[in-house]
Formats: structure tokens, sequence, C-alpha cells
């Protein structure tokens, strides 16, 4: 699995090179595609959520990723419990990424990992109201529909909209 995992990543995708254009090691980029590939179910998500995570990493975010919270854990702890822990791996508490990967990163989150999609234009819907659109990131991301789509948002406030249409739609 090791073996297989280094080849997809050092030799065929090219994690040294891009780890270092993104200002990581290969090993960071892992724990980041790890992340990646425990969040992100549909392909068009991935780069997206990479983006999150890299923006949420560059202004010293907390990143919040409920996945992280699960490693190590029984799923059927109920998520305010795992928030409460002491844990390395809860990154709703402690800033920056996880000591380890949570998972086996696929081909595809590496992919996504070391080719994070842009943040959106300045004319993009998201970016309009905020007071320099030029100034426009991907920071938050939730559970949007039952083919584990997310929606994206630039401000906390659009970010709990998504998630009261995630709740209305019975998503979350």
């Amino acid at each position: 699995m090791i073996a297989l995992m280094e080849r997809v990543a050092i030799e065929q995708e090219g994690i040294v090179d891009g780890a270092a254009a993104l200002g990581l090691t290969p090993y960071e980029v892992i724990i980041v595609a790890s992340l990646i590939e425990r969040e992100a179910r549909l392909a068009q998500d991935r780069p997206k959520i990479a983006r999150v995570i890299y923006n949420r990493l560059f202004l010293g975010m907390n990143l919040e990723i409920d996945a992280s919270l699960y490693y190590q854990n029984d799923r059927e702890t109920p998520f305010p419990e795992l928030r409460r822990q002491d844990s390395a791996y809860n990154l709703y508490r402690y800033p920056g990424l996880p000591p380890t990967p949570i998972a086996n990163p696929g081909r595809a989150a590496i992919q996504a990992a070391l080719n994070p999609l842009p943040n959106p234009p300045a004319g993009d819907p998201l970016c309009v109201e905020l007071p320099d659109p030029t100034r426009c990131y991907y920071l938050f991301y939730v559970l949007a529909n039952d083919e584990g789509g997310h929606a994206f948002a630039a401000t906390f406030e659009q970010h709990l909209a998504n998630i009261e249409a995630a709740r209305a739609a019975g998503v979350l």
C-alpha cells in the first residue's frame, strides 16, 4: 500500500516539486490529501476543498474539518462529544494540519491537494457583497446534498445560510 502511494505521489503526480510550489513538504501535502479523501465524495469538490484548506492555513484559521474528529474514534460517537475532545486531530481546537494523515489518499485526492482550485473571481456571486471583491477566498464548505456535494462560501454569513439550506433539505 505504501509502495503504491509512493509510486503514484512521487513518480506519477510529482509531489516533491508540487509540494515545493505550494510551500509545503510532500508529507504535508499527503496530510492535506488525506483530509480531502475523507471529506469529498464528488470529483468537482476536491480542488475546492483543497483551496479552502490552503486558504484557512494561510490566514491562520483553524481548519475545522469534521473528518479529522472521527480519526481514531468510534463513528457512533456523537459529534458534540468529538468536538470537546482534546486531541491533536481536533482541528476545531488546534490550528494547522493534524500530525499525521487521517486516511490513505487516492490519486484524485493527491491531485486535488497539488492543484487546488483558484479562488473565485471578483464577479463571482460569493464575492460581490464583500467590501473588496478582489480579496475573495473560499473559506467554508458544508455537505449540501444526498449525492455528497458541498456548498462553498467566502463569508461566515454565507456559510450559515448554506448550513440552514442543508438542514432544510434534510442533509444535516
